[in-house]
């Protein structure tokens, strides 16, 4: 059964699907003492005296009954306090679900600034790398120039310029645009 400690130091996915299993296999056996209370019960009013005649069987049932109540009740008793234990596992489980689902939320949301920065550092370099590449071929044409570095910073600049700014736009003005739609909706809501 997951554990508090594995919740606070692995939240995966994967543990929240075993948190998922445990939790229905915890419903399958409370269900099953659920079932035994119904047939305890069921039981006791079966040997209740008051559901008999009054003849010589009713008589010896009303002696016996005080004694297979006392038993069926600690029976009951004890089935009773198990399903409390297994409610109080369900909440549990339902607390370690959110938890879960909430670390495993901040965990990504820390992966992807890190990605959004990887993003930006390759939207940035990529076409320096394809220019400087370029320039590096052995052509007849470009390998005899005589302007030295200042060609590679009149194509690179421009190119990575063309593509950065574009991309730069869309990665940071797609979430500006959905944060401001959704301060919108919320505004137009309390209006």
């Amino acid at each position: 059964m997951p554990q508090a400690s594995d919740v606070e130091f692995n939240a995966t996915r994967s543990l929240l699907f075993e948190i998922n299993k445990t939790s229905e296999e915890l419903d399958i056996v409370r269900d099953v003492l659920k079932q035994q209370e119904r047939v305890l019960l069921l039981y006791r009013k079966s040997l209740d005296p008051a559901t008999f005649n009054k003849d010589k069987a009713g008589i010896e049932r009303e002696n016996k009954f005080p004694y297979e109540e006392r038993s069926i009740s600690a029976v009951l008793k004890a089935v009773r306090e198990r399903i409390s234990d297994f409610d109080e596992l369900r909440n549990r489980m339902t607390q370690l679900r959110i938890q879960n689902v909430q670390l495993v939320e901040t965990q990504q949301d820390e992966n992807n600034k890190a990605i959004l920065v990887f993003t930006a550092v390759t939207i940035l370099f990529l076409p320096m790398s394809f220019v400087t590449g370029y320039f590096g071929m052995n052509l007849q044409g470009i390998s005899n120039t005589n302007n030295g570095i200042g060609n590679f910073w009149a194509v690179a600049v421009p190119l990575t310029s063309a593509i950065a700014i574009p991309c730069l736009v869309l990665a940071f003005w797609g979430p500006i645009t959905r944060l401001a739609a959704r301060w919108h909706r919320r505004k137009g809501r309390t209006e």
